[in-house]
C-alpha cells in the first residue's frame, strides 16, 4: 500500500512539474506572438540585419557554408568570416521550402529558444536530481528579459547557447555516447559564437576529477580517461583552426584585443561597471521577479560553501567574470 502511494506520489509531482514547463514555454509563445510578423528592428538590428543578409546569401546565391557573404562588399565578393554560420545555413536550407521568410527565420530562433529552455531543465535534473529545482529555475530562465528578446531574433548567441547548454548536459557525469555527443554540440556551440568555447571548462573539471580518481587508484585502467582526453582534444581542432584561419580578417573589430586595447579612462570603466551591476544584471539578465531568489541563491551558496561541492561551476564562473571584465 505504501509503495502504491509513493508511486502514486511521484507521477503526481511529475505531471506537476511538466505542467510548470509547459506553461513557461507556452506563456513566452504567448508573449512573443504579436511580435512574429515583425521586421528587424530595435536596438540590435545592424547584428540582425547583417545575420539576415548572410542567410538570404545563402538562399539566393551560394550554398557553400564556407562562404557567408554580407551587403557591404565594395568591389570584391563580399565574403566575410566571422562566427561559423551554421544557424544562417539552416535557416537557408528551409528557405526552398517555405520562400523567404522573416517569419520562418524568426519561428526557427523561437524554437532554438525551447531548446534551450528544454536543455536546462534536462541539465539542472541531472545535477540537482530534482524536477522541481530544474522546472522552476527554467521558468526563471524563460522570462530573462534579455532571453525574451534574443529568442525572436535573427542573432547566432541563442543558437550557440542551446547548443552548448545540451553539450554539458551530455558530457556531465558521462562517457561512451553522450560524452561524445556532448562534446559535438560544445564544439559546434564554439564554432558558432567564440566566447562559448568558455564552456569547455566544464568537460575539463570532469577530466580532471576522473583523473584524481585514477590517480589515487593505480591499478584502474588508464584507457577510458585516454579516450575521453582525446575525445577532448579533437573536439577542439574544428574551433581553434576556424578561428585562427579567420580572425586575422576581422579589420577594426575590438572583440579580439578587449583592455588591452583600452582608450576608455578608469573612471568610465567604473561607471560601465556600476551600470552593469545595478541596471544590466537585475533588469535585463534575471528579472526584477526572480531577483530575491537570485539573491537568496547567491547568499546560500556562499554561507554554505558550495562553491566547494560544485566547484566545476565555480570554475566555469570565474572564467565568465574574467571574459565579462576583459
Amino acid at each position: 500500500m505504501q509503495l502504491i502511494k509513493l508511486n502514486t506520489f511521484t507521477a503526481h509531482n511529475k505531471h506537476n512539474f511538466s505542467i510548470v514547463l509547459l506553461a513557461a514555454i507556452l506563456l513566452s509563445l504567448l508573449m512573443h506572438l504579436p511580435h512574429f510578423s515583425k521586421e528587424l528592428m530595435s536596438v540590435h538590428v545592424w547584428r540582425q540585419t547583417q545575420t539576415q543578409s548572410t542567410i538570404d546569401s545563402f538562399h539566393e546565391e551560394d550554398r557553400n557554408i564556407l562562404n557567408p557573404r554580407r551587403n557591404n562588399r565594395g568591389t570584391e565578393e563580399g565574403i566575410f568570416r566571422m562566427e561559423f554560420p551554421l544557424m544562417q545555413w539552416l535557416i537557408a536550407g528551409i528557405y526552398p521550402l517555405t520562400g523567404r521568410s522573416i517569419l520562418v527565420t524568426r519561428i526557427f530562433m523561437f524554437l532554438t529558444g525551447i531548446a534551450c529552455i528544454l536543455g536546462l531543465f534536462f541539465f539542472l535534473q541531472k545535477l540537482f536530481q530534482d524536477s522541481w529545482i530544474a522546472a522552476l529555475t527554467a521558468w526563471a530562465f524563460t522570462f530573462s528579459p534579455a532571453f525574451y528578446y534574443y529568442t525572436l531574433n535573427p542573432i547566432p548567441d541563442v543558437f550557440a547557447l542551446a547548443l552548448s547548454i545540451w553539450g554539458m548536459a551530455l558530457c556531465w557525469k558521462n562517457t561512451g555516447l553522450k560524452y561524445t555527443l556532448g562534446l559535438v554540440l560544445l564544439s559546434l556551440g564554439t564554432l558558432c559564437k567564440l566566447p562559448y568555447g568558455i564552456f569547455f571548462l566544464l568537460p575539463v573539471s570532469v577530466l580532471l576529477e576522473s583523473w584524481g580518481r585514477f590517480s589515487t587508484n593505480p591499478n584502474s585502467s588508464r584507457a577510458p580517461f585516454l579516450f575521453n582526453l582525446m575525445q577532448f582534444i579533437l573536439a577542439l581542432i574544428p574551433p581553434i583552426c576556424w578561428y585562427l584561419s579567420v580572425i586575422p580578417g576581422w579589420k577594426g573589430n575590438g572583440i579580439v584585443q578587449g583592455l588591452a586595447k583600452n582608450s576608455v579612462p578608469l573612471s568610465q570603466l567604473e561607471d560601465y561597471l556600476i551600470h552593469n551591476l545595478l541596471s544590466t544584471l537585475p533588469e535585463l539578465l534575471v528579472n526584477y521577479a526572480a531577483l530575491p531568489f537570485f539573491l537568496v541563491g547567491v547568499y546560500f551558496l556562499i554561507k554554505r560553501k558550495l562553491y566547494r561541492k560544485f566547484w566545476h561551476f565555480s570554475l566555469l564562473g570565474i572564467a565568465l567574470m574574467a571574459y565579462f571584465l576583459f
